[in-house]
């Protein structure tokens, strides 16, 4: 792997564990950027779910570039 990507991962049992494999190295070293999803900040705030939330926030991302 070269230059960057983003993935998704889910932190669970003290660690993190990324739902698709990673081409890196045994023992690379990576920076992390923590980035908590818009549904999980905002949840029980709205009454919509968890899905049209993060649809909702994709298209404003999409259209805006709002992060």
């Amino acid at each position: 792997m070269s230059g960057s990507e983003t993935i998704e991962c889910i932190y669970e049992g003290g660690v993190l564990k990324p739902f698709e494999k990673i081409k890196l190295k045994e023992n690379a070293r990576v920076r992390v950027i923590i980035k908590e999803s818009v549904a999980e900040k905002t949840f029980g705030i709205l009454k919509v779910s968890e899905a049209e939330i993060e649809k909702a926030f994709g298209e404003l991302e999409d259209e805006w570039a709002f992060y």
